[in-house]
C-alpha cells in the first residue's frame, strides 16, 4: 500500500508518506519504506527492482511529482493453508511438534537483515519463514539449496536463522540427494544455508590442502634437477 489519507471527512485532514506491507500470515503490516511528499491517490509501479510513485493529491491541488525507491532485492511470496502438523510451500517446509492449523507464508529473496558472521559464506536466497498457527516447542525447518551455489561439500552446509540478534547455527541434517538442510528452532523469521568462507580447496587423505602437496613436490623436483646438475659438473671436473 503506497501512501493514503490518513484524516476524516473530506477533504481529509492529513496524508501517509508510507509504503507498507501486508503479511496474511501474521496479520499484520509493516512500513517498508517511505515518500518525500505524504498523498494520496498516486499511482505507483515496479520496474527493474525499482518503485516509481507518480502524481496524487494532498490538498494543494494535484501534484506533479515522480518518486522513486530501490526495493532491496525481489521477493517471491507464497503461502498454504494447513491443519495437520507439517506445512509445505514455496520450497520450504516446518514440521510442528503436534497438529495444529494455520497459514504459513514464505518471501524468498536475495537480501538478509544483517551480514553473515565470520568465517561463514552464505549460499542461495533468504527464506523468511511465518506462520499464523499457534504451536508450542520446537519447530524443524526445512528449505532447500542449488548445488550449484555450493562450493565445498555439501554434507558439511550448516542451516542459519536469524534470531533477530544475531545468525544462529540451527542445523540438524542435511539431503543431500534432495538438496535440502533442516534446523530445529522456537521460533521463525529469514533463514539462509551457509558454510565455510574459503571452502573448496581440495584435500586428500587427512586433510592436507593439495596446493601444499604441489608446492612441496615441485620443490622436490627442483632439488633434484639441482643435485642431478652438481653431480654433472663434478663428474667433468675429474
Amino acid at each position: 500500500m503506497i501512501g493514503g489519507a490518513t484524516g476524516t471527512g473530506l477533504p481529509p485532514a492529513s496524508f501517509s508518506s508510507y509504503v507498507q506491507e501486508y503479511n496474511p500470515a501474521t496479520d499484520s503490516w509493516s512500513i517498508k519504506g517511505s515518500m518525500a511528499t505524504p498523498r494520496y491517490a498516486m499511482m505507483g509501479g515496479v520496474v527493474n527492482d525499482v518503485l516509481h510513485v507518480i502524481g496524487g493529491d494532498n490538498n494543494v491541488g494535484v501534484l506533479n511529482v515522480n518518486e522513486s525507491a530501490y526495493l532491496q532485492g525481489g521477493t517471491i511470496d507464497a503461502q498454504t493453508s494447513f491443519s495437520s502438523n507439517q506445512a509445505t510451500v514455496g520450497g520450504a517446509g516446518i514440521t510442528f511438534p503436534a497438529s495444529t492449523s494455520g497459514i504459513m507464508a514464505v518471501s524468498v529473496g536475495s537480501t538478509g537483515p544483517s551480514a553473515a558472521p565470520g568465517g561463514v559464506g552464505f549460499r542461495g536466497e533468504y527464506y523468511d519463514v511465518s506462520t499464523s498457527a499457534l504451536y508450542a516447542g520446537n519447530l524443524t525447518v526445512t528449505i532447500p539449496y542449488s548445488e550449484s551455489a555450493i562450493i565445498g561439500p555439501e554434507a558439511n552446509l550448516r542451516l542459519y536463522h536469524w534470531n533477530g540478534v544475531a545468525w544462529q547455527d540451527v542445523t540438524t541434517s542435511v539431503d543431500t540427494n534432495a538438496n535440502t538442510i533442516s534446523g530445529l528452532t522456537s521460533s521463525l523469521s529469514p533463514f539462509v544455508v551457509g558454510e565455510a568462507s574459503g571452502t573448496g580447496a581440495s584435500t586428500i587423505g587427512f586433510g592436507i590442502n593439495t596446493n601444499i602437496l604441489m608446492a612441496l613436490a615441485l620443490m622436490s623436483v627442483l632439488v633434484g634437477i639441482g643435485l642431478l646438475r652438481e653431480r654433472y659438473v663434478l663428474a667433468e671436473n675429474k
